[in-house]
């Protein structure tokens, strides 16, 4: 498919081998349900891949169809998700979930794992997201990405909200871990179809490689600028979530 200059279709991301990547997750299961099929590939590749689970996911289970101890249980379901993805390497913040606030302690631990980290590519939820964990969580990176020099490749995922996009990393070879994955979280999809939507988002995103005899996958992240012109970026994109959220009310 070719692109027409005014509408540019998403290119194909190259994967790098042997990097650092880190990966942060409001909850226990974004992480697998934005980039999953993306931190697989990326494993294989030899990267060394860090995911930080911000949130304790308490939250989770509304109705208590689980008996309570609903965090510790999620937190069981994101290592055991990650395994399939080849990803062991795993920190839980354990901050509260459904109210994750931007404080001077939360912006030191993000500090912190940056740092010692030193990443060469970071994936944040979208800031056009449907949460508000999903938007405080991404900005609160943002800044630190910023005042550290804008080090290290930042991509943005898309978990309940499309977005405009700038790469798509063809996963077909990784979808069943993506799905296997995913029925780990089972706190999760006792509420939400999210195996359907994540495998209908999967695939629709795939129609973008061009395959009319193959059923692809992909996922698709947008890119965020690694300087100054970040910000403007970010301003447009929280602006189109502000006039979302006006005319919905």
């Amino acid at each position: 498919m070719a692109n027409s200059g005014i509408c540019t279709l998403p290119r194909v991301l190259d994967l790098p081998y042997y990097k650092k990547i880190l990966v942060f997750a409001p909850h226990p299961d974004d992480e697998v349900f934005g980039c999953g099929g993306t931190l697989a590939m990326l494993a294989e590749t030899g990267c060394d891949v860090r995911v930080v689970v911000v949130t304790d996911g308490g939250k989770g289970d509304p109705d208590d169809l689980f008996g309570g101890a609903v965090a510790h249980l999620r937190k069981a379901e994101s290592t055991a998700a990650l395994k399939h993805l080849g990803v062991l390497d795993v920190i839980f913040f354990d901050e509260p979930d459904g109210n994750f606030k931007v404080s001077f302690e939360t912006m030191e631990k993000f500090s912190k794992i940056y740092k010692s980290f030193l990443p060469d590519w970071i994936f944040v939820p979208s800031v056009s997201d449907y949460h508000r964990d999903h938007v405080a969580v991404s900005l609160a990176f943002f800044n630190v990405w910023a005042k550290n020099g804008f080090s290290g490749r930042l991509f943005f995922y898309e978990v309940w909200g499309g977005m405009p996009v700038s790469w798509l990393v063809d996963i077909t070879d990784a979808i069943e871990k993506k799905r296997a994955a995913i029925r780990e979280y089972k706190v999760p999809l006792k509420y939400i179809g999210y195996e359907i939507a994540k495998m209908g988002l999967a695939a629709y995103r795939g129609m973008f490689l061009g395959s009319a005899t193959e059923q692809k996958y992909a996922e698709s992240f947008l890119e965020v600028p690694q300087d100054n012109s970040a910000f403007p970026l970010l301003d447009l994109l929280l602006k189109g979530r502000e006039y979302v959220d006006r005319i919905s009310r």
